[in-house]
């Protein structure tokens, strides 16, 4: 297998996956994928602020609002004053953190399903080497919450995750967020 061969195939790999997490979700909930990500990681970051949704959603300020009144609207978040009042901070609401649970069903069955060809063997195999291309792509805040913006933080819980250790590692060396 030549190395383009592989990036090809990792490319088509992650958009199907991506796809059959998106569209599963959104199906599931009539959501659409940017507030699926947004309700998940208040789940992460309760108390969030519209400023840290829009850099996490790769949103605008104005689309991130515009989505945060309507989730407001829809019962799953409060908006309320932010730390230093400048801010709107963001929490889920009982209704939210359902939709969450649901969100984050739809997204194990749609990953379970992409994983359906590989034997139990094969699923070992392949989590350390998911580990170490993760902790690659971690290199400041931004990217490690992008990454994990659709994630279960039960699954793999803080410790465990190589997203967040890399990130306190980078954080403990003084890198910039």
């Amino acid at each position: 297998m030549t190395e383009k061969q592989l990036t090809n195939r990792l490319g088509a790999l992650a958009l199907a996956a991506s796809d059959a997490q998106i569209k599963t979700a959104t199906g599931l909930t009539g959501l659409s994928a940017s507030s699926c990500a947004l309700i998940v990681s208040l789940g992460l970051y309760p108390g969030g602020t519209v400023s840290e949704a829009s850099t996490l959603l790769d949103l605008s300020h104005s689309a991130t609002v515009r989505l945060t009144e309507k989730l407001a609207a829809q019962g799953f978040l409060t908006r309320r004053p932010g730390e230093d009042r400048r801010e709107v901070a963001l929490e889920l609401t009982d209704k939210g953190q359902r939709m969450r649970k649901t969100i984050l069903a739809a997204r194990e069955e749609a990953l379970s399903a992409v994983l359906g060809g590989l034997t139990k063997t094969e699923r070992k195999a392949l989590l350390p080497l998911l580990d170490k291309l993760l902790a690659a792509l971690t290199v400041d805040a931004v990217s490690a919450g992008r990454m994990c913006r659709l994630c279960d933080d039960g699954m793999c819980g803080h410790d465990a995750c190589p997203v967040h250790r890399t990130y306190e590692e980078l954080e403990a060396a003084g890198a910039p967020h």
